[in-house]
């Protein structure tokens, strides 16, 4: 890289080279050298909800007297932006990388941090972002913001219209049949429209406890 194309980033190991147009930092770029394995990252729905969780986390933050309203705001705003699917092109990191995913919680970050700072206000990765947290607690958390929004989504959605279907091909089957095996085909309808029934149920409900 030529002196226009990077920044140079400063961490506890030492200096390093960052693309300029990036904003992550340094541990994020040892993190894309070190675990230079696959070229797979992570999915959008897991970094989309990283950034959900960062947004509360900075809420709680502030509503527990540790985090300014200026930086918890400032971060929170950012948070939600990757929430919704803006940035996540900040995310080159590995899928195969460390075993907590610490390279990935650090990656977010670092963007948040930056993206948030301005010439009067100054946030800091860790100290800000990533109070109060640790990638051990963070990742798994995230892993179920992940499923529950996929839940919501996809699936039950897809159950609803099972449901529906199978509701109707049942009464169908029922009022038009005319020998048992036809009775026992609209038994079965009715048998999979009750089982798509109740795991429709199970799943809202799991979504709610979550």
């Amino acid at each position: 890289m030529s002196g226009k194309e990077y920044r140079v980033e400063n961490d506890s190991m030492g200096e390093i080279k960052v693309p300029a147009d990036k904003h992550w930092g340094a541990q994020t770029q040892r993190a894309i050298e070190n675990f230079n394995i696959s070229g797979i990252t992570m999915p959008p729905e897991f970094l989309q909800a990283l950034g959900l969780l960062k947004w509360a986390i900075a809420s709680a933050n502030f509503d527990l007297g540790l985090l300014a309203k200026d930086k918890s705001e400032a971060i929170g705003n950012t948070a939600l932006k990757i929430a919704e699917g803006d940035h996540l092109e900040e995310f080159p990191v590995d899928v195969f990388q460390t075993g907590s995913a610490t390279s990935t919680n650090m990656n977010i970050n670092e963007v948040i941090a930056n993206l948030a700072s301005t010439k009067s206000l100054d946030i800091h990765p860790n100290d800000d972002v990533n109070m109060g947290q640790s990638s051990n607690d963070v990742i798994p958390s995230t892993i179920h913001i992940a499923a529950t929004v996929a839940v919501r989504k996809n699936l039950l959605d897809a159950l609803n219209h099972l449901q529906e279907t199978l509701e109707i091909e049942s009464d169908k089957s029922i009022r038009h049949s005319e020998d048992r095996a036809d009775s026992l085909n609209g038994c079965n309808a009715c048998d999979f429209w009750t089982r798509a029934k109740s795991l429709g149920k199970s799943n809202q409900s799991c979504c709610r406890s979550v």
